[in-house]
């Protein structure tokens, strides 16, 4: 969310954040209690809490800060092992978290009485995570021993250690393909020994004939006719074992086709058997709203792959609750429209063109666009002259972004923001899309289009910069091969006519930084987005379509930007899988900001402005510096972590990085030592701005190659400012040297 948020107060901006590190915190604590040990788990529990802290100390709630601080240090306890996990620790941690949940109830004006009111319960919750933990005979520290396993004779269902529930016949099935395959396999052993056979006679017979031309350089008739004699024989055994080999590649292809679909089955479950708690949430959820409504579903027995089934569960939850919640309506107001008293929530499964497509659709009141509308100008997320000519299709893409509600009310259940763009990352990170349709007074539907399965993608294959690139197909709606005249200039920049609209041209090349694109006569171009949002993303060339067997990317490389996973194609060759989600951020993002515009546009910006880019995790602490150096007149740019920092400085041009430490994937020390070592950045100035200030977290920045290491704290006073220009001072000296 680095976008223009100058809608949103600095509380409103921290209310969100706590609300979603709220959660990270509630739901990692539950988890903790039965996994103590991991370390993952551990490590982003203290940063959430540490991010809290941050975003509480901006806005000057003391309170929040002094509890979020013993979170905080409570972890690092843990971490450190100077700490158990046990079941009394968490009690304390959760009765923090409910404490601090109630920040995201309150309005502005209502927080000075609630520090008030709640001192003597943060003094007692910062007592009780401070002091030791006294395990009770009846509790003691949770047991991390491995637990014990029986053998069964029996494949069970999807459990901890990643087991599957098979059918014994397809499980005999796949032991006889996979027999056959081993036979096939060694049928070659023969064909090679034969081939073997066939060279040696080859080369005996060249051998005959070099002998021959040294020894008597007229050679007889004879000898030429039994050499011949030998190379038809050649011919005619090299034919056969020719039909023999495509024979058997043929029948290995076969059992290897076979085999694949038998063993692809075996992950695939039923869609029921993901979704057997959805009728009973949507029945509780609708009595306590004092609603009546029933789930439909369709395509119970449509399979699909067990790890797509598993990371559904999250989502679907949040768009069922938010059918009931905000689109069924009340009894009354249903009679009153002549519908049923009972209203309907569907769910549907379905295989389409090579995916699943999963709707989540109710007979509700629909979404009014003009609502959105509104909200849209009221948040100044878009000018009255831009909303207005805004599509209801365009207005929908709105309900993605994160603290975005229509709600008029917050509940329990829904109001605060908070859940679609959840459910957009995680449709996302299943390399899927979602889409909203919507109908005012009959209803709205949630369409995802995700990939069968997890393992294998059908992905088109591009080349861009002479090497093999993938496009998952579930993420592109069309490819097209244009003449170069048919490129149009559109607002400065390259466009093409399709299906009676123009769409922007993007240099997929140079987006990965392998160069441009080299299509001279022929503009080949992959078409990606929604049908209100395209763009095309020109490469070299096609190569055709493959089923990519996909292999994710190694943990330690962190998050790469436009790049989802890895796979090998057919003919061996290694490639990459894009995140064409990715490419459309960046798309949409270097529009909005020009970075894509033609050399004469670039060329017409000020000199003499002096940019900064701010690289924070936490969104309240990222909008009060920009707030604060947009006040002294500097143009700032934003970046929500290390990699999208790391992206940012490629892309464009800036006189100063300030940085956080703690922030996941890349942090922002890994950022200042990779920008140090690369020659382009050497004399970049930058600022480092950390919670952390203690001597040996301000050397490790200094040594990492900070110009200065400021903390936090001194955001709000003069010292930061006079420190930025310091740094922006001394940064045009070196570059005018």
């Amino acid at each position: 969310m680095s976008g223009d948020l100058s809608g949103f107060s600095m509380f409103d901006l921290f209310r969100e954040e706590a609300r979603t590190h709220g959660d990270t915190i509630s739901r990692g604590l539950v988890e903790l209690e039965s996994n103590p040990q991991d370390a993952n788990l551990i490590a982003s529990l203290m940063r959430a809490a540490h991010s809290l802290k941050g975003a509480a100390k901006i806005v000057g709630l003391d309170l929040a800060v002094a509890v979020a601080h013993a979170m905080e240090d409570a972890m690092v306890a843990v971490q450190k092992g100077d700490a158990v996990v046990t079941a009394s620790r968490i009690d304390h941690l959760l009765a923090a978290a409910d404490l601090l949940a109630q920040l995201t109830d309150l309005t502005e004006d209502a927080i000075d009485d609630w520090m008030m009111s709640n001192v003597a319960r943060a003094d007692s919750v910062v007592t009780d995570l401070r002091s030791p933990v006294q395990d009770s005979a009846l509790e003691s520290p949770i047991d991390t021993r491995p637990e014990k396993f029986e053998m069964s004779s029996t494949i069970s269902d999807q459990s901890e250690d990643g087991t599957i529930k098979v059918a014994s016949a397809r499980l005999d099935h796949i032991m006889r393909l996979a027999g056959e395959s081993l036979v096939a396999s060694r049928r070659f052993e023969s064909v090679r020994n034969q081939l073997i056979q066939i060279r040696k006679r080859h080369a005996s017979m060249q051998a005959r004939l070099r002998q021959s031309r040294v020894e008597d350089p007229d050679i007889s008739q004879s000898a030429l006719d039994a050499a011949k004699k030998d190379a038809v024989r050649t011919e005619i055994e090299l034919a056969e074992h020719q039909d023999q080999l495509d024979v058997f590649i043929g029948q290995l292809e076969v059992v290897a086709d076979s085999l694949y679909s038998e063993v692809l089955g075996s992950r695939m479950r039923p869609f029921d058997e993901g979704i057997a708690m959805f009728p009973r949430l949507v029945r509780d959820l609708s009595r306590s709203l004092g609603k009546e409504a029933s789930l439909v579903i369709e395509g119970s027995d449509v399979p699909v792959d067990r790890d797509v089934l598993r990371e559904l569960e999250a989502p679907l939850t949040h768009m069922l609750r938010n059918c009931v919640d905000h689109g069924i309506e009340s009894p009354d107001e249903r009679v009153r429209s002549g519908k049923s008293l009972k209203a309907t929530v569907t769910l549907s499964a379905r295989h389409h063109s090579g995916h699943l497509e999963v709707v989540v659709s109710d007979d509700g009141r629909g979404i009014d666009p003009e609502i959105i509308r509104d909200k849209v100008m009221a948040r100044g997320l878009a000018s009255s002259e831009v909303a207005s000519a805004l599509t209801n299709r365009e207005l929908y893409e709105f309900l993605f972004l994160p603290g975005f509600s229509t709600a008029h009310e917050i509940t329990d259940v829904s109001g605060r923001g908070v859940g679609l763009d959840v459910v957009q990352t995680m449709i996302q990170n299943l390399s899927g899309g979602i889409r909203i349709d919507s109908e005012p007074g009959s209803g709205t539907s949630f369409q995802l289009t995700l990939p069968l399965t997890r393992s294998v993608v059908r992905a088109l294959i591009a080349d861009i910069g002479s090497e093999s690139y993938a496009f998952p197909m579930t993420q592109i709606n069309q490819i097209k091969r244009f003449d170069a005249s048919d490129v149009v200039q559109e607002n400065s920049r390259p466009s093409i006519e399709l299906d009676d609209r123009t769409v922007e041209m993007l240099d997929c090349g140079s987006i990965l930084e392998l160069g441009p694109i080299r299509s001279e006569q022929h503009v080949h171009a992959v078409i990606a987005g929604n049908q209100e949002e395209l763009y095309a993303f020109c490469v070299d060339g096609f190569l055709g379509e493959e089923d990519l067997l996909v292999r994710p990317l190694d943990q330690r490389l962190g998050r790469v930007p436009h790049v989802a996973s890895t796979a090998f194609l057919e003919s061996g060759e290694p490639t990459i899988v894009l995140d064409v989600e990715d490419l459309i951020r960046t798309a949409r993002r270097g529009v909005a900001e020009g970075a894509f515009e033609s050399d004469s546009v670039k060329h017409s910006t000020e000199d003499d402005e002096t940019r900064i880019l701010v690289v924070d995790d936490s969104i309240t602490v990222r909008e009060a510096q920009r707030s604060i150096l947009m006040r002294h007149g500097y143009v700032v740019d934003l970046a929500i972590d290390g990699a999208e920092g790391w992206e940012r400085l490629q892309r464009s041009d800036y006189d100063l990085l300030i940085t956080d430490v703690d922030m996941p994937g890349m942090n922002g020390i890994e950022l200042v030592r990779t920008l140090r070592a690369n020659p382009r950045y050497q004399n970049l100035p930058v600022a480092i701005v950390s919670y952390k200030d203690d001597d040996q977290q301000r050397q490790q920045g200094i040594d990492a190659g900070g110009d200065a290491y400021l903390s936090k704290h001194v955001i709000n006073d003069d010292q930061f400012i006079d420190t930025i220009r310091t740094l922006l001072k001394t940064g045009r000296e070196v570059r005018e040297s």
